[in-house]
């Protein structure tokens, strides 16, 4: 793409969080009624809110995962709630629309493995997000 992010065979968006607020999060998620204004389960995806509101926070539901866990979507709550996995709490997401595509899970779980950057061109290091954590909160 122009912006020099790759969009891996058939993806149908880069994997970037700007990406995934645009076609995921603002049209699917932060909805006024479920993690918009409502913010339900203490979540607002909102433009602007998002990030913080996922990456290295704890879920509600499950207090030992993170939301999203950078560099290991396997073991990220907002994964397991898009893929509906098998020690799910709670009801698959999103609830209006219906689940999203394997295509569109996967775009995401990319985002999460390349360290779930808040902004493209910025690649993390594992041992290094911690600093980068701090450096931007």
């Amino acid at each position: 793409t122009s912006d020099g992010v790759l969009i891996a065979g058939g993806a149908p968006f880069p994997a970037t969080f700007e990406a995934i607020q645009a076609n995921v999060l603002t049209p699917s998620c932060a909805l006024s009624f479920c993690h918009g204004a409502a913010m339900s389960a203490n979540m607002d995806l909102r433009e602007g809110a998002a990030y913080r509101n996922i990456v290295g926070v704890s879920s509600v539901e499950v207090p030992t995962l993170h939301r999203i866990e950078p560099f290991d979507p396997d073991h990220s709550c907002l994964i397991c709630k898009l893929e509906a996995c098998p020690e799910i709490v709670g009801q698959q997401m999103p609830l209006i629309g219906g689940p999203l595509g394997p295509e569109v899970i996967a775009v995401i779980r990319e985002w999460v493995l390349l360290g779930a950057p808040e902004f493209p061109g910025i690649a993390v290091e594992p041992t290094s997000w911690g600093q980068v954590k701090s450096h931007y909160r």
